[in-house]
């Protein structure tokens, strides 16, 4: 039985899942070998990964530059496959969260009782900080816009082109651009910034069975698989309108894996927020241009 490796983020669970439920000779010929998640890696790791890599007859990877261990970071990685005779098959890591437009990652990390997991709303902390009540900070969520079309379709462009220039720079067996490219109008396609939805999973699994020569893979047999949809945002109306999005703006939140209406969302948040004050939140949040813009835009909003 042919053995399989994945060096990647949390996205590599994800694609083992869905290629194990789609073909069936994956299931009968392949086997997937422990791993340890990229930003889970510790130096003392480094003889467990080695084996794991000695065994395996193929890995999919993410470029991984910042690794603690000296053989998976990227460059290292490549030559080690060609001097052990193994399959490398490397995409990148797959981020995108434009549609998200004022999210970042959570500023709060470690703290117990922040509500939402590795990521932030800005928005919405700046709705708390200039004083407007979960239920007026959830109209303005959808229906304040922070940023203009332009700005929103140029931070698509960036997205798009920073996929070019990481895969230019990696050598990508499998690239992510063109895929980006073609479908950022007809979905969200990330539920967060590193969490694909699985129609997005399905195409780049459908690219790794490829290179494996795998020629069973059926998407349809892993429609039930949802990807890690546990925290996610709706996606404000105003930005489906600026960028003429073919997807859902909703009134819908996801939190710790239960489907809750946002302004209870945004009600938890401002509870988490007041616990701190408006002062600390500011002060947490102030570098960010998504939170500037909005709390600009909100104020103005609070003394017209």
């Amino acid at each position: 039985m042919k053995k399989i490796l994945f060096l990647a983020n949390c996205q590599g669970a994800q694609f083992a899942n869905t290629l194990s439920q789609g073909s069936r000779t994956f299931q009968d010929d392949w086997r997937t070998l422990r791993t340890i998640q990229a930003q889970a890696m510790k130096p003392a790791d480094r003889s467990f990964l080695l084996e794991q890599m000695t065994a395996a007859d193929a890995i999919v990877a993410q470029p991984l530059y910042s690794a603690p261990i000296p053989e998976v970071k990227h460059g290292a990685l490549r030559h080690w496959a060609q001097e052990n005779a193994k399959q490398l098959i490397v995409l990148p890591a797959l981020q995108y969260d434009v549609v998200l437009a004022t999210s970042i990652a959570s500023q709060w990390a470690g703290l117990a009782d922040y509500p939402f997991a590795a990521t932030e709303d800005a928005s919405i902390a700046a709705g708390f900080v200039a004083g407007l009540s979960p239920e007026a900070a959830c109209r303005a969520f959808h229906d304040v816009p922070v940023f203009d079309a332009e700005t929103l379709r140029g931070a698509v462009a960036q997205s798009i082109d920073e996929y070019r220039r990481r895969e230019q720079e990696a050598d990508c067996d499998i690239l992510a651009s063109p895929y980006y490219h073609d479908h950022w109008q007809g979905s969200r396609l990330h539920y967060a910034k590193g969490h694909p939805l699985p129609h997005v999973s399905r195409y780049f699994v459908a690219r790794i069975a490829e290179a494996l020569g795998i020629d069973d893979f059926e998407p349809g047999r892993t429609l039930h698989l949802l990807g890690a949809w546990q925290h996610a945002m709706p996606v404000k109306r105003w930005v489906r309108t600026a960028l003429d999005l073919d997807v859902d703006a909703n009134d819908t939140a996801c939190c710790a894996g239960q489907q809750i209406p946002l302004e209870e969302l945004i009600a938890r948040l401002h509870r988490f927020y007041a616990k701190r004050g408006a002062d600390a939140v500011h002060a947490r949040l102030k570098r960010f241009g998504s939170y500037n813009a909005a709390l600009s835009v909100y104020r103005d909003a609070v003394t017209a």
